[in-house]
């Protein structure tokens, strides 16, 4: 099977979504599927992807354009406009380099590994283009205390076929969200070996 990942949060950034998803990754493609990961990450990030081991599965650097400080910032007006034109522009590459690799290798699963807003831009396409569609939920992006307009979340999750959440209490707090109880699915985090 061939499956897409999409995640700001990889490797070479540290921390238990970067960990849990390499463990992922990599077990999928040992047992024998065709395993993409399209990494959305800043320019500082990227300067340190030479050094990492390499992996059983493929990965996709991007560089998320990074809005520059403007002048005309300090007044509200000019701040939306140049805010609105940069998110476009960003929104614009991401579905760019998104198209660009699902031409050379069309995916049966995309899967969100870290759901943003970032992560989130090329699930229309996908499915368009009818490509199974799942995101991972970690349980932060879920939480009450940390998410009080999820309504853009909750669009965006009863869109996908499968929702992979990494705790009983995570699938809870979703179904608190009303989203179907038959999408949901618990997986929990593996570990790959640069932890141990």
């Amino acid at each position: 099977m061939k499956i897409l990942f999409i995640s700001t949060e990889t490797r070479p950034v540290r921390g238990g979504i970067a960990f849990a998803l390499d463990g992922w990754l990599s077990g999928l493609a040992e047992s024998g599927h065709d395993v993409h990961i399209l990494a959305l990450l800043p320019k500082e990030k990227l300067t340190a992807i030479n050094q990492l081991p390499k992996r059983t599965y493929k990965e996709h650097w991007y560089e998320l354009p990074k809005r520059p400080v403007f002048f005309g910032d300090k007044f509200i007006l000019f701040r939306k406009i140049f805010s609105w034109h940069f998110l476009y522009k960003r929104k614009k590459s991401i579905t760019k380099a998104f198209k660009k690799l699902v031409v050379k290798n069309i995916p049966d699963w995309m899967i969100i590994g870290c759901i943003n807003e970032i992560s989130c831009i090329p699930v229309p396409i996908a499915k368009m283009r009818k490509i199974k569609c799942a995101a991972i939920t970690h349980g932060s992006e879920v939480h009450p205390n940390r998410v009080h307009n999820p309504s853009w979340l909750i669009k965006q999750l009863n869109q996908m076929n499968l929702l992979i959440a990494v705790s009983s209490y995570t699938k809870n707090l979703l179904i608190d969200w009303r989203i179907k109880n038959e999408l949901i699915t618990v997986v929990h985090p593996a570990l790959s070996n640069d932890v141990l």
